[in-house]
Formats: structure tokens, C-alpha cells, sequence
């Protein structure tokens, strides 16, 4: 018979749930100050973009690289990702300039707007330019025969957009 090696005792346990109850404070202390979310959010737990338009595909902005923060005045570049379609924009104050990827031609592209929602043109190749957007939360609507596609909401003020 070998003799067997003593394992140490496992660490005394700690008190996760209150640890991670304030870690999570935290993080949504973060959220709120650093990013709060548009006005037209509903209720915790209520995914605003799927109430205001259910079963759409949902564009959500990705980024490839986190630059810091923008300085008044810069402008931004966002770039959106969906199941079926891709939207890149050149958002500033005066217009927003963008190309839609795969692009049919079949489908009615809409910003969407805390007043309403105004129809931008888009040509045959899927590029799409729109003069002086409303300052404030904005978003693109693309109602095509295959569905309906949206972006998360981004904002354009008169100094900048993100």
C-alpha cells in the first residue's frame, strides 16, 4: 500500500450572493451614469427594440475598435450587424451617409424618430444619404418581403452623434 498525499482543505466558503449582489450594483450604477438608456425603454426586462417592432432582426452596433471617448464635434462612424442584413453609417449632424449589405432593391428603408419616421432613399447598389437628421435618438427600419430588420437606437445632437 502507497501512501496517498494530504490535500489541503478547500477555503473557507464566503458569502457570493451579497459579493455579487453589489458587484452588480456596480455594474448598473455604471450602465446608468456612463450610458443611460433612451427614454422610450420600457419596464426592466422588457427588450424595448423587440416591443416596438416583434419578430424584426435586430441590428446591433458593433465595434471594432473602442477609441475612447468623442470629443465634441467628431464625427461618428457605426456600423450595424444583423442576421440578414449589414448597415454602415457616417452619422453627423448635417446628414447620414450609409451603405445596406446584401442590398435587393425590394425593400422601404425608414429613420425612425421620437416625432415619427421619414423615408430615406436608397439607390440600386443599397447606399442611402440623408440630409439633416432629427437631433435626438434615431434609429434605421428596413421593411423588406423577407422581413423587417432594425438597428439599435443611436443618437445624433448638434455637435456629434453616437
Amino acid at each position: 500500500m502507497t501512501d496517498t498525499p494530504e490535500v489541503p482543505d478547500a477555503p473557507e466558503p464566503f458569502d457570493d450572493d451579497a459579493e455579487l449582489d453589489a458587484l452588480l450594483a456596480l455594474v448598473g450604477r455604471a450602465f446608468d451614469e456612463g450610458d443611460p438608456a433612451p427614454d422610450v425603454v420600457g419596464g426592466p426586462g422588457i427588450s424595448y427594440v423587440q416591443w416596438y417592432a416583434p419578430g424584426a432582426d435586430i441590428a446591433v452596433l458593433f465595434e471594432p475598435e473602442l477609441t475612447g471617448v468623442r470629443d465634441a464635434g467628431e464625427q461618428g462612424d457605426l456600423e450595424f450587424v444583423g442576421d440578414r442584413l449589414h448597415v454602415a453609417l457616417h452619422a453627423t449632424p448635417a446628414r447620414i451617409v450609409g451603405e445596406l449589405t446584401p442590398w435587393a432593391g425590394d425593400a422601404a428603408v425608414w429613420l425612425e424618430h421620437r416625432d415619427g419616421r421619414v423615408e430615406v432613399p436608397v439607390d440600386e447598389s443599397g447606399e442611402l444619404y440623408f440630409v439633416g437628421p432629427p437631433t435626438g435618438p434615431i434609429r434605421l427600419r428596413v421593411e423588406a418581403a423577407d422581413g423587417l430588420m432594425v438597428t439599435e437606437w443611436f443618437v445624433i445632437t448638434r455637435d456629434r452623434s453616437n
